[in-house]
């Protein structure tokens, strides 16, 4: 038997990693060139085998290059496999010598030991340290820190001797810019010296106008610098709540605070002009991106331009700004605006719903903001909260453990005064709807420090939104009532039709069908219609085909009107390349690409003067005159008011989930375009999160057709909808109405590929049930001993159970003999692996969706041996470069006979075409069954030729059976999947989903006396307290009266009668007239937060208690869990007694098993 090994030498630009092979006692030694390390066994080899497939190392003869900067981001475990030396144990000390505006500036690096002494003798080359002695890794972010250290001294040596002071002064401050940033990462490694901790660098990505302060007579423009988000936060917001090819746009927000700001729109800027750069104080600094200071050179000349420029400017700053931004590289969601104007900017040309153009301040909604949660993303763990602020274009991405730290930022703004608070490197305008919801979520909540001068609940306060305005068309909204309505077109007859027999490519059935409703719908005089159908089903054929037909039609000259097609950048190509593919040359006609060069194109500058600045517009002629237009969301939104005056046949909005923020700009651009005759959205996703969600599309394909304003529908359907309504609410979109006595097309379609694609092979989808080996029944049994005895919180837990039924100790075999011991500990695995078995006799090809990457690597190098196959299976994840993955799949497609991709549901789930497989293992399930869909969608669609099969392994307790995690889940997404067809109902698994889950798992049951129940719901507030008050004397204790307003958060406050052992306990009591039907957040929480402060005098050390007749939800049982607080809700009110005469000991089933 050969044994393997791995070794890492250090070189220059990094580490050289070699594969050998030797007899079983270590003789005879031999290496392994990288093309044959798929064959070598051991998870060090096949870690290599993997970095290689991605393109992270390259081959160098019989070993290949490692850089220092890949060797830097590798997890400690996987460092130790490739025989990289141990992890830095040194801390690091920066010092700064000099000032970084003045020449010879330089930061001195130092080791220091664990007992703070400088460590002597240490080289570094890359990621390679060593005293001559010992070996270490620098991973990040030390690594990254250092790099940028050398950079920066690197750039103060050249720039000392330059003689171009101001030039050296700009290469030395970009630098010290991208050191701040890599400093900041390294914050928790990294000791830096006192001039460093205070010296501060802000970098400016867009820039915003003070146009309130400007009269026309002379006051300069004032500029206000934004900046972005953190990059990890905009990260986050894909994949794991993006919908398909949704992008990501950077988020700005004002970036300095109002000293500095003040400082440099008053003094600065008017002194020193525009500049990169500016030095705000001692060790405080803005670097500004060149697109930044390229508009600011813009504004500079403003003000200094007649009296005509600055007031044509003062209308419109964005359309002033674009010409230098975009020469520059930059884009028009770089400007931001300033304050509010007096009122509306009367214009003309527009739609109907277009009340005017206004500066844009964002939007507050009366009603509460969704929160769409994310409760275990991909290959990370832990929750991640999706909130819309009031006018943001992209949501704020909130972890759960950032929870309580924005929490605190708002608190302290709300307090303060501020209508911002500062967090993730962005300034988030403060509504009282934001502060409610951001202080509605479950996190590490602590209360307000006596003489904090904080208010006692910030969730009751109001502030006044602050947002950075633009300019954009002011709108009828119908969020807090309906204020308009479109209303029918006039018919244009039945006299047409598509001539589909002319198309390239001949339409399916169900495509003659979907071209048919468009057609009727727009014959019919319908505002708009929503095409929803199911993704595969080829919605961009059936509205080209629709489109060529509409373009087709023989009108006046003066009648003829464009086509305006909106998708997102990653889609322009395939809608030109369908185009072309199914309606051949002539095409839709004359075209216009309102992106991109064709948008520099497009673009004109009005100049009052010539010698002055000049506005951005489009050159709407241009557009009028074209047969169809192709643009994007965001140019939409930068140019939305160029859009607005021109009159369009017909509005595409491709993935118009864009569209659903209700305070998002494009949302806005959207609902301003209302010169159009017939708007068409498609969109595979019509509801993820909220019921809101297609509210938010409805009002912008057909506005008023729901009867709702998003206030009235929100209170009716996000909460606990009535099913007779839901009844109501999907026939009114998907069956024909009958509208002043005529019957009209339904206004929405959506069909899915098992109902109506004709001509796919048949799909089966097998459940492979086994039951868990002894090893991983234990393990489960110890998780659920550890839900039941309240050790483990709830998502905590069900993360744990998911892991467990996976396999009960998930990490590389460290030899080929030890694979079938590893599958065989694993129900789940055993099951994969007797399947696989029966793929790779019938010669065919299998995706693995399983989305812990750990699994993944496991997996490829278990596959690989077990079935000899000549290479190691790839992987695609989220950290899976986009070439390396076009290649992936293209070889995929290409290979012949047995073979098997892994990948991660999220990464993989659109966007891919892998009809090569037709077997599909969902090994680990996915909490939402639409992203499960679109995982099984890689394979089932047009062009798959052969039978599919989905498989789905589930691990079975050979003790509780039916009542496994593995059959409670499947059993959950299969009512989910279900549901999901109704249309209105949201696919995405909530909170109710996880605590019934939960409360299946761990036994979970209601004991509560129903006449109590009946008696309690019967009462007033008042009485409610009176009784849980006679509940804690009964047990001894003596109890005393709170008055009815400032009790600082208790109702009752008990203390122990003298001699006994009892606690001290102080209860907060929330009474719900509605009963089982009435919810209790995490209100009660804060309260008893806060009474533990106020009461400290009384009372020391209480036992903190919540009761109510309603229920807790689930964020109140997690904050609840976090500090000790005792729940007892109508399911456990018989244990109330009990459980405060044993102080807290014996906990209620609520509490115990419920804790969240």
């Amino acid at each position: 038997m050969a044994i393997y090994h791995v070794s890492a030498q250090p070189q220059q630009i990094g580490f050289a990693i070699s594969v050998t092979r030797s007899g079983l006692l270590g003789f005879g030694r031999s290496a392994i060139p990288p093309v044959d390390w798929s064959d070598a066994q051991g998870p060090g080899a096949a870690l290599m085998a993997l970095l290689l497939r991605e393109s992270r190392v390259t081959p160098e003869g019989d070993s290949a290059l490692l850089p220092h900067a890949e060797a830097a981001r590798l997890l400690e475990h996987d460092a130790r496999l490739l025989g990289l030396p141990a992890r830095c144990p040194y801390q690091l000390r920066l010092t700064a010598e000099g000032q970084v505006s003045l020449p010879g500036f330089a930061v001195r690096t130092e080791w220091l030991d664990d007992r703070g002494t400088l460590a002597f003798g240490l080289r570094r080359t890359g990621a390679f340290l060593s005293n001559g002695t010992h070996r270490f890794l620098v991973d990040d972010p030390l690594f990254s820190l250092l790099e940028e250290v050398e950079r920066l001294n690197a750039a103060s040596a050249v720039t000392s001797g330059s003689g171009d002071a101001r030039a050296s002064l700009d290469t030395r401050m970009a630098a010290f810019a991208a050191f701040k940033r890599a400093l900041e990462a390294a914050t928790g490694d990294a000791e830096a010296d006192r001039y460093l901790d205070e010296l501060v660098v802000y970098r400016a990505t867009g820039l915003g106008v003070d146009t309130a302060q400007a009269a026309d007579g002379g006051d300069a423009f004032l500029p206000l610098l934004l900046g972005d988000a953190p990059p990890d936060v905009a990260v986050m917001a894909s994949p794991s709540e993006a919908a398909e090819n949704e992008e990501i746009a950077p988020r700005r927000q004002r970036l300095l605070p109002r000293g500095h700001a003040e400082r440099l729109a008053t003094s600065l800027f008017p002194e020193q002009g525009a500049r990169p750069h500016y030095r705000l104080g001692a060790g405080v600094y803005a670097v500004l991106d060149p697109p930044v200071a390229a508009a600011l050179q813009v504004l500079q000349s403003v003000n200094h331009a007649d009296q005509a420029t600055r007031a044509e400017f003062r209308r419109d700053p964005r359309a002033f700004l674009l010409e230098a931004v975009e020469a520059a590289g930059g884009e028009g969601g770089i400007i931001g605006g300033g304050t509010l104007l007096d009122g509306p900017v009367a214009e003309e040309g527009f739609g109907e719903r277009v009340l005017g153009v206004r500066l844009w301040t964002g939007k507050q909604l009366s009603f509460r903001i969704p929160v769409s949660r994310q409760w275990f993303p991909e290959e990370e763990g832990g929750e991640v909260y999706t909130i819309e602020p009031p006018g943001a274009d992209q949501p704020l991405m909130v972890k759960r453990s950032e929870v309580s730290a924005l929490q605190t930022a708002v608190a302290q703004a709300v307090a303060a005064g501020h209508p911002t608070a500062s967090f993730g490197g962005r300034e988030v305008p403060l509504s009282s709807d934001f502060i409610q919801t951001v202080m509605g979520l479950a996190g590490m909540v602590r209360p307000t420090e006596p003489g904090s001068g904080a208010t006692e609940n910030p969730r009751d306060e109001k502030a006044n939104p602050a947002k950075e305005p633009v300019l954009a068309l002011g709108v009828a909204e119908n969020d807090e009532m309906v204020t308009f309505r479109a209303h029918l077109r006039e018919g244009v007859g039945n006299g047409w039709r598509c001539d589909l027999d002319a198309m390239a490519t001949p339409p399916m059935p169900h495509q003659r069908d979907g071209i048919a409703w468009l057609e009727s719908a727009y014959q019919s005089g319908l505002p708009g219609v929503l095409l929803a159908d199911d993704m595969g089903l080829g919605k961009t054929y059936q509205v080209l085909a629709f489109l060529r037909a509409v373009r087709r039609r023989v009108l006046p000259e003066d009648r003829r009107r464009p086509i305006l097609v909106v998708a997102p950048k990653t889609l322009l190509g395939e809608w030109r390349e369908q185009i072309a593919l199914h309606l051949g040359g002539e095409g839709l006609g004359r075209s216009v690409f309102a992106y991109e060069a064709g948008l520099k194109d497009l673009t004109r500058t009005a100049r009052p003067d010539p010698s002055a600045p000049g506005k951005r517009t489009l050159d709407t002629d241009r557009l009028r005159e074209a047969d169809w237009v192709l643009t994007t969301y965001e140019t939409l939104r930068d140019y939305q008011i160029s859009f607005g005056r021109v009159h369009f046949e017909v509005a595409v909005y491709d993935e118009a989930q864009k569209l659903k923020g209700l305070t998002s700009l494009v949302n806005n651009a959207a609902k301003g375009l209302s010169k159009v005759d017939f708007t068409i959205l498609m969109t595979g996703t019509p509801i993820e999160n909220s019921a809101l969600d297609l509210w938010a599309l409805m009002d912008i394909a057909w506005p008023g057709f729901l009867e709702a304003s998003g206030r009235d529908f929100a209170a009716r359907y996000i909460r606990s909808p009535a099913p007779d309504d839901l009844t109501r609410l999907k026939r009114r979109l998907v069956e024909p109405q009958e509208l002043n006595g005529t019957l009209f097309p339904p206004v929405l379609l959506r069909r899915f590929k098992d109902d109506v694609l004709e001509g796919l092979p048949p799909k089966a989808v097998k459940v492979w049930e086994r039951e868990m080996p002894p090893e991983q029944a234990a393990a489960y049994d110890m998780v659920l001993e550890e839900m039941r005895t309240g050790r483990l919180l709830a998502l905590e837990a069900l993360g744990r159970l998911r892991a467990v039924c996976l396999h009960p100790r998930l990490a590389m075999p460290t030899s080929a003999a030890e694979h079938g011991a590893f599958i065989a500990r694993s129900a789940r695995f055993s099951a994969l692996f007797e399947m696989l078995a029966e793929v790779h006799r019938q010669g065919e090809k299998a995706l693995v969706f399983v989305d812990i990457i750990e699994a993944q690597r496991v997996l490829a190098a278990l596959i690989r041996h077990r079935f000899s196959m000549p290479r190691m299976p790839d992987v695609i994840n989220g950290a899976t470069d986009g070439a390396v993955r076009t290649r992936i799949k293209r070889e995929f497609q290409e290979r012949l006979g047995f073979d098997v991709l892994l990948l991660g549901p999220r990464a993989a789930g659109f966007g891919l075409t892998l009809t090569a497989a037709n077997h599909v293992f969902h090994l680990n399930r996915w909490w939402n069954p639409a992203v499960e869909d679109q995982c099984s969608d890689r394979v089932y669609r047009i062009g798959q030729q052969r039978p599919v099969t989905i498989h789905l392994p589930k691990a079975v307790h050979p003790g509780h059976r039916e009542a496994s995690f593995d059959c409670q889940l499947d059993e959950l997404l299969a009512g989910k999947r279900a549901a999901s067809r109704e249309i209105v109902v949201p696919t995405a698994m909530g909170e109710d989903d996880f605590q019934r889950l939960f409360s299946r798992l761990s036994g979970q049951n209601t004991r509560a006396d129903p006449e109590l129940l009946r008696s309690l719901d019967l009462m007033d507030w008042a009485s409610f307290e009176a009784w849980v008050a006679e509940e804690v004397r009964a047990t001894g204790q003596i109890v005393h009266a709170t008055p009815r307003s400032g009790d600082g958060g208790a109702d009752v406050v008990a203390q122990p009668a003298p001699g006994s052992a009892l606690r001290p306990i102080l209860c907060q009591c929330k009474h719900r007239a509605r009963g089982a039907d009435g919810e209790v957040g995490e209100e009660a929480v804060h309260d008893l937060l806060r009474a533990r402060l106020r009461w400290s005098g009384l009372t020391a050390n209480p036992v903190l208690v919540a009761v109510t007749n309603g229920v807790f939800t689930l964020a109140a049982r997690n904050l609840a869990a976090e500090h000790a607080i005792l729940l007892f809700d109508r399911r456990c009110l018989s244990d109330l007694r009990p459980a405060i005469q044993r102080e807290g000991g014996v906990k209620c089933a609520t509490e115990r098993r419920g804790r969240l």
